[in-house]
């Protein structure tokens, strides 16, 4: 099969070469008709193939020529765009950091510096409780619960 100007070319369907010169059923010119037909139908289709692979190699050529063109440019483009999302991923990580730190770093800071500011904030109502239960020492769990039970017995 080849191909002129992009259509497919069959050859005619091939013919078994009967080459036995003994065979009694052909005469030897009739035998040797048939083979002069087959080669003239084999050099048709060698010439067919002949003039339509030069054309078709340097279409082929141009055309690959076209095809590696685009495929550096969409290449270069997918570089780009790589390069564009790898530098948001980054920044998603960065912001996530920060984020996180965001939310840590006050809660840190309130362990550390709260009891101390919530002692003494809270110094003046245990001295009135204290009148009232007599108890020197409160922490904050034991003042929640006697608030409650001041509440309940009233």
């Amino acid at each position: 099969m080849a191909k002129i100007n992009n259509k497919k070319v069959y050859p005619e369907e091939r013919r078994k070469i009967d080459i036995n010169l003994s065979d009694e059923t052909k005469s030897f010119t009739e035998r040797i008709d048939e083979v002069r037909s087959l080669v003239e139908e084999n050099l048709r289709y060698t010439k067919l193939l002949k003039q339509s692979a030069p054309q078709s190699e340097v279409a082929t050529q141009k055309e690959l020529q076209k095809l590696l063109q685009e495929n550096l440019k969409v290449s270069k483009e997918l570089h780009e765009m790589t390069k564009k999302i790898k530098r948001w991923v980054t920044m998603q990580r960065v912001w996530g950091v920060v984020k996180i730190l965001i939310i840590l770093i006050p809660i840190i800071l309130g362990v550390i510096y709260l009891p101390p500011l919530l002692q003494k904030v809270l110094e003046p109502y245990q001295e009135l409780l204290n009148i009232n239960q007599g108890v020197n020492n409160l922490d904050s769990q034991n003042l929640i619960e006697k608030i409650t039970n001041q509440i309940n017995q009233q």
